[in-house]
């Protein structure tokens, strides 16, 4: 009786282990149905080796339960000239709102080149692009996801 009821407990543990699992996963797998979006990229500072910028960036999340972000590694593109990587840390968004996450970006200016400086006869806005992946950590490792969010 005892072995019966030690395997009761064990099966029922097991169970509410595994449930708590496919939350963490879903939690994790609803990210795609988020909307990324490059709220500002703004100048903080220049130096003699380069310029330091600010990146806001929010994620809106229109589904029902808690998503949950654990890192994201993008290139910064500026008018399609890659530029730097930028890493957003973890983030978990509540059901129907929206989080706003930032990075400082120090790009030297050799990587920029005339891009920020602009082009010779043309004028308007720089267009910024963040691609690369967003990764979510899972039972056995993390899942990478891609993302590509523009600006302008």
């Amino acid at each position: 009786m005892e072995k019966s009821a030690t395997a009761g407990l064990l099966s029922i543990l097991i169970a509410l282990s595994s449930l708590t699992g496919c939350d963490f996963i879903e939690r994790r797998r609803l990210l795609k149905k988020c909307v990324f979006r490059l709220e500002s990229v703004g100048v903080e500072a220049f130096s003699l080796n380069g310029v330091t910028m600010l990146m806001m960036l929010s994620i809106s999340n229109p589904n029902k339960i808690e998503v949950a972000l654990d890192r994201m590694d993008l290139y910064l593109y500026i008018d399609n000239r890659k530029t730097m990587n930028v890493r957003f840390n973890a983030i978990t968004i509540p059901p129907g709102e929206t989080k706003k996450i930032d990075a400082d970006v120090s790009i030297p200016y050799a990587a920029l080149g005339m891009t920020i400086a602009g082009k010779p006869g043309e004028t308007g806005s720089l267009r910024y692009r963040l691609a690369g992946h967003m990764y979510v950590k899972t039972r056995s490792g993390f899942m990478r996801l891609p993302v590509t969010v523009y600006k302008n």
